[in-house]
């Protein structure tokens, strides 16, 4: 990248037409080499073990206050009571992309995480989520990138789905400086709670940021 800025700074200065044919050359090699370079698809797999103090998010008093009962003194069953538990966790993930042109290309992913709690069962989690969309390139040199993607996920507790999300992204990327980027970005996504309607909503979110190249 910072030799197509380089290049870039040294077109600027109109320097002959040999000079200029040259520098062409230079940048579709570079960018040839950069594309083939690209990795078409990657995974990985994860593993882990550790051991949580609080496996329910729970409390760890044996008492709890009612004040909504004029202030009677309530006596925790142990189930309700914070629980500690050794865990195992497993991690997959993948994703890829498929060039329609020099400009643009399709791409997707997905991971799955499952966390298995070796007595609390009730407290396992298994998590998942994919997405898919289309990424265009255009102006000088490609600095600028537009993108809309699909986004799904679900979380499982105790072998039961508990909550989906299904949204849709847009973002628009622009290379500014040799090290960094900007970006803006629109979310918009619906979560459902399958077992709790009255939680269910929609989420939208907006905001930009500055990314490191």
């Amino acid at each position: 990248l910072a030799a197509q800025f380089a290049f870039d700074r040294v077109k600027a200065g109109n320097p002959p037409p040999e000079v200029l044919s040259a520098i062409a050359g230079y940048v579709e090699r570079l960018h040839n080499a950069l594309q083939s370079q690209r990795p078409r698809f990657r995974g990985s797999l994860s593993f882990g073990i550790g051991h949580d103090s609080n496996v329910n998010t729970a409390t760890s008093a044996q008492r709890v206050l009612l004040p909504i009962l004029g202030g009677i003194t309530a006596t925790l069953d142990s189930a309700a009571r914070a629980r500690s538990d050794n865990f195992k966790s497993f991690g997959l993930e993948g994703s890829g992309f498929m060039p329609l042109n020099d400009q643009t290309e399709l791409f997707a992913g997905g991971n799955l995480m499952l966390k298995a709690n070796n007595h609390v069962d009730a407290f396992n989690f298994l998590t998942g989520s994919a997405n898919a969309g289309v990424r265009h390139a255009y102006g000088l040199e490609q600095q600028s990138q537009v993108s809309l993607t699909l986004l799904i996920d679900s979380i499982h507790q105790d072998n039961t789905r508990v909550r989906d999300s299904y949204g849709l992204s847009a973002e628009y990327r622009r290379i500014v400086h040799p090290l960094a980027e900007v970006s803006a970005y629109v979310q918009s996504s619906r979560l459902d709670y399958v077992r709790e309607d009255f939680r269910d909503a929609q989420r939208n979110v907006v905001g930009v940021a500055v990314n490191p190249v």
